[in-house]
């Protein structure tokens, strides 16, 4: 009868990194896809609409696998704007209500005893170049559900109840991890 040698901690961390590169390719697969369907329903004929969604689907895979190989060598992400996903969202000035989609890296988990555990997702607003009042939480922003797991780090952010906006405006915050206490997305909203 064979021996099987005890599985080491190194060979299941190897795995489960696998296993996540695994899983931001098919959520980010699933995203495309969506993008491109909402393209379509939209009877877009415009090649740059259609390029940007294909040149942001593979550079966000390749940012995936460039992150997957730092960890497989050993060398662990730094803290920096290297993993701090941007998110830059152009809203109609009509608009009222919008959401902000936030998919929280995997990096943001390093640090906490357990990545097992959930984090916090906290944002203090976003802040409107200028003068100007800003959107803040309770009031104009709510998670969908602030609580994001290493296997489901796919959250949004809804913004609402929007003052009168002007073509011009722009709105900035960061997003962080109350619990690691790393600054996870940026966010930028312009209003066109």
């Amino acid at each position: 009868m064979p021996r099987h040698k005890p599985e080491t901690h190194e060979r299941r961390e190897r795995y489960a990194n696998w296993l996540l590169l695994q899983q931001s390719f098919v959520r980010r697969s699933a995203t495309y896809i969506e993008e491109i369907s909402g393209l379509i329903g939209a009877g877009s004929t415009q090649p740059r609409e259609w390029l940007e969604r294909y040149g942001n689907f593979w550079s966000g895979v390749i940012d995936d696998v460039g992150d997957w190989l730092q960890h497989l060598a050993g060398n662990p992400l730094r803290p920096s704007t290297e993993w701090i996903q941007r998110v830059h969202i152009k809203l109609q000035q009509r608009v009222r209500c919008t959401s902000i989609p936030i998919d929280v890296p995997l990096e943001a988990f390093r640090g906490q005893q357990s990545i097992d555990k959930p984090l916090t997702l906290k944002v203090g607003g976003l802040l409107r170049a200028g003068k100007g009042e800003p959107l803040v939480v309770k009031h104009n922003l709510r998670f969908s559900n602030d609580r994001v797991w290493v296997g489901d780090r796919r959250r949004s952010l809804k913004v609402f109840d929007l003052p009168p906006l002007r073509v011009g405006d722009i709105y900035s915050g960061i997003v962080w991890a109350q619990e690691t206490k790393k600054a996870v997305v940026a966010i930028e909203l312009t209003i066109v």
